[in-house]
């Protein structure tokens, strides 16, 4: 059976079921189980890959590499995240998810500072940092200005490093805020333990029209698609982003 957009009943379920592995990766992440959440953010590029919608497809699959990004820096494999993140770049790119875009060139960023490959580390962010203004994204804007601060340091650029300095002040309360916030917002929700959607439902829980939508159900890949999202903005805060 297909529905809205050529997505698929199978796909539907493809899609819940990356919703569970997405969260749970998330979940062992923040525990500090990067092992864990390795297996199960790989395991859900898998899942995106067998779908066959291609936007449900995309989706699915540039959380996961996101993941995979945040997991392969804190271990040390560097040019593995680099992979992972270049490549959750593009699909950012190709389906417009601009403020997944920049995420993903900030923590790119992170990755070519610890590279030592600072000229590759701000252009990342000033991508970034163009990309944050642009949507009024604050906390971007903040994280960036850090960043480019520590970047400018290391290149001695010492008179630029100060003036992202003075631009970031502002911005730092807020970014303190947000790490609170995401301590806070990253559990294994009941609604991951759902039973299989009603037939007639899109991957993205609004059914095609005329079916009523299903009592009390959400969408859990949105739900797991936002709680990623969180983490990759405020992933590498208080890391030493060019220093």
């Amino acid at each position: 059976v297909q529905h809205h957009g050529g997505a698929t009943q199978t796909d539907f379920a493809k899609l819940n079921r990356a919703a569970v592995v997405l969260n749970e990766g998330i979940v062992l992440d923040a525990r500090g189980d990067a092992r864990g959440a390795l297996a199960k953010f790989t395991e859900c590029v898998a899942i995106g890959r067998s779908i066959k919608d291609s936007r449900t497809r995309q989706r699915v699959e540039g959380n996961a590499l996101g993941g995979l990004g945040i997991v392969y820096s804190s271990l040390g494999q560097y040019d593995k995240a680099k992979a992972s993140y270049e490549a959750g770049l593009a699909i950012e790119r190709k389906i417009g998810n601009i403020q997944g875009e920049a995420g993903s060139l900030s923590n790119l960023g992170i990755v070519y500072s610890s590279l030592g490959q600072y000229d590759k580390a701000k252009a990342s962010y000033e991508a970034a940092l163009a990309i944050s203004r642009e949507i009024g994204d604050k906390q971007g804007e903040g994280r960036s200005l850090s960043c480019l601060g520590n970047v400018y340091q290391s290149l001695g650029q010492h008179d630029k490093a100060k003036a992202s300095g003075r631009r970031f002040g502002p911005l730092s309360d807020l970014l303190a805020r947000k790490r609170r916030t995401l301590r806070a917002v990253v559990v294994l929700s009941p609604a991951a333990r759902a039973p299989a959607p009603a037939a007639g439902a899109t991957p993205w829980g609004a059914p095609p029209s005329p079916c009523p939508s299903p009592p009390g159900r959400t969408n859990l890949f949105e739900e797991a698609s936002e709680a990623s999202q969180r983490r990759r903005d405020t992933w590498g805060h208080g890391l030493p982003c060019g220093a």
